[in-house]
């Protein structure tokens, strides 16, 4: 099996979750199985992962490797007596070999894969030299970043080139709604003292976020849509604490309608001023009216042998 079950029933015998943090003082009970990656996995050298992420980049160009903190160490929540898991605070961090994993990738796949790794929530420096050994692409939020000091690794002045950065997740609020109802007192002094803004905070606050994120040193830049249109907590596109059928997680929808033409010309501008769009060049003329030189004869005869 590639998880951790028992041997005489097929049952779970830990499942996945999260300690408390930020997101949820209880912690987070995700409740799927936990993948056996020191048992069947290290046997089969890593095999069925390779094949997957092999199969992945044939269809996407870039990979996500959400949770990235489990391959160096994972939050592993039992299963209690009545067959149901224990909650989320009676987990432990258990040590994986993501080390062995990401070797045994490199000397399939290569090296500088085109992945991008979650490494948010929890973390240690073990964490960090996992995905630098492997020169693996982090992540970067910006809303994380105002609420300690000048060496937060969230704020732009902090970030390295192999990085994504993002004004918000898809687990984050939108910026407008992160700064009027989730930003503490300190955040937001922290914020308008580092955008030196003046005037009313909130005004464009989406675009102060998306003009930090595009004209940071990240080598990829991503923003919510709900930021570009500058939309409300009712926009918001997942809250990690609920429960994965909740009606209100991975449902928001837009219309073309809602993009005006001021919102697409300063997105255009921004993206262009800081360097993150090329305009494709255009076809000569030349190439447009000229046909090209009919094969000679003789290339015919030559093919055709």
């Amino acid at each position: 099996s590639l998880f951790q079950l028992d041997p005489k029933t097929a049952l779970q015998t830990v499942v996945s979750g999260a300690p408390p943090d930020s997101f949820s003082e209880n912690g987070q009970l995700w409740n799927t199985p936990i993948y056996d990656w020191t048992g069947n996995l290290r046997k089969t050298n890593f095999d069925w992962w390779i094949k997957r992420l092999k199969k992945s980049l044939e269809t996407v160009d870039i990979l996500r490797i959400d949770h990235f903190r489990g391959l160096e160490a994972y939050w592993a929540i039992p299963i209690g007596s009545d067959g149901k898991p224990k909650p989320p605070s009676k987990g432990s961090w258990i040590t994986a070999c993501g080390d062995e994993f990401l070797t045994a990738v490199n000397k399939v796949l290569g090296n500088d894969l085109p992945l991008i790794v979650e490494d948010l929530g929890y973390l240690t420096q073990e964490v960090f030299d996992l995905r630098d050994k492997y020169n693996l692409n982090g992540m970067r939020v910006l809303q994380f970043g105002f609420g300690t000091n000048g060496s937060n690794m969230y704020l732009p002045h902090n970030y390295v080139p192999n990085s994504v950065v993002y004004t918000g997740t898809h687990d984050n609020n939108t910026t407008i709604a992160w700064f009027r109802h989730n930003a503490t007192k300190k955040e937001k002094e922290n914020l308008i003292k580092y955008l030196q803004k003046e005037g009313d905070p909130e005004h464009n606050i989406n675009w102060d976020f998306i003009r930090l994120v595009h004209a940071s040193v990240a080598n990829t830049s991503i923003i919510l849509f709900q930021d570009v249109l500058n939309l409300e907590e009712d926009c918001r596109m997942n809250h990690p604490i609920f429960t994965p059928d909740c009606e209100e997680n991975w449902r928001w929808r837009f219309t073309w309608e809602q993009l005006t033409q001021s919102d697409k010309d300063k997105l255009q501008t921004l993206t262009q001023i800081c360097g993150r769009f090329i305009i494709p060049e255009e076809p000569s003329v030349k190439s447009l009216e000229e046909p090209s030189e009919e094969p000679s004869q003789k290339s015919l005869e030559e093919r055709g042998k």
